[in-house]
C-alpha cells in the first residue's frame, strides 16, 4: 500500500508537521492490520527519501516482519547540517531522528543507497547501519543517485536476497481492497 503524507502530492488538505505524518502512518498500519486483517507479520514496510521517517517510526511501534530504508537519513537536523553547514542544523528542529529510533527497531532491516546520492549522503545510513540493534544489511551503491538508479541491480536483487534471508514469502491469494476505498 502507498501512503500519501500530509501536505505532498495528492494529500494537500493537511499541513505537514512530523505530528501529521506519523498519524497517518499510524492510521494506514491499523487499517491493513484491522479493517485489511494483514497480520504484522506478513507487512513489510518501505519507506524512501522523506517516507524513511514515517517507515522507522512504525518499524519501532508495531513488530513487522521488516523495513526497507531506500536513501534514508540519519534525522533532518543532520541532514540540514551536512547540506548547509553548521547554520543549517539551526534552520530545522531535530525531527524524523531515525538515528535514535533505528536502535529500537526489533525486525530485520535493510538499507540501500547511492554512493553518488547528491541530496541525503550515503554517510547517512552507514549511521544507521552502526547505530542498528537488529539483522541489518546495507548497501551502498556506487553509480546510484538519489533520483536515478537501476531498478534490478540497486532495488529488486537487494530486496529479493532479503526477503530471501527473512524468510518472507507472499501470499498466494492477492489482497481485495474493499470498494468503498475508491468511491
Amino acid at each position: 500500500m502507498a501512503v500519501e503524507y500530509p501536505g505532498y502530492s495528492l494529500n494537500k488538505y493537511t499541513t505537514a508537521s512530523e505530528d501529521s505524518i506519523l498519524k497517518d502512518a499510524e492510521r494506514v498500519i491499523n487499517f491493513l492490520v484491522s479493517d485489511l486483517l494483514i497480520p504484522l507479520s506478513k507487512i513489510i514496510l518501505l519507506g524512501r527519501s522523506i517516507g524513511c521517517g514515517p517507515a522507522t517510526y512504525i518499524a519501532t511501534r508495531f513488530c513487522v516482519k521488516g523495513l526497507i530504508l531506500i536513501s534514508p537519513f540519519a534525522s533532518l537536523e543532520k541532514l540540514m547540517g551536512d547540506l548547509l553547514g553548521i547554520w543549517g542544523k539551526t534552520l530545522v528542529k531535530n525531527r524524523f531522528d531515525n538515528q535514535q529510533r533505528v536502535k529500537e527497531i526489533k525486525c530485520p532491516l535493510l538499507l540501500l543507497h547511492g554512493q553518488s546520492d547528491n541530496l541525503i549522503p550515503s554517510s547517512h545510513s552507514a549511521l544507521l547501519y552502526q547505530n542498528s540493534v537488529t539483522f541489518t544489511e546495507l548497501y551502498i551503491h556506487n553509480s546510484m543517485t538519489h533520483s536515478e538508479l537501476n531498478y534490478q541491480v540497486h532495488l529488486l536483487d537487494p530486496i529479493i536476497s532479503f526477503f530471501q534471508k527473512i524468510g518472507f514469502q507472499s501470499s498466494p491469494q492477492p489482497i481485495h481492497f474493499p470498494k468503498y476505498l475508491f468511491d
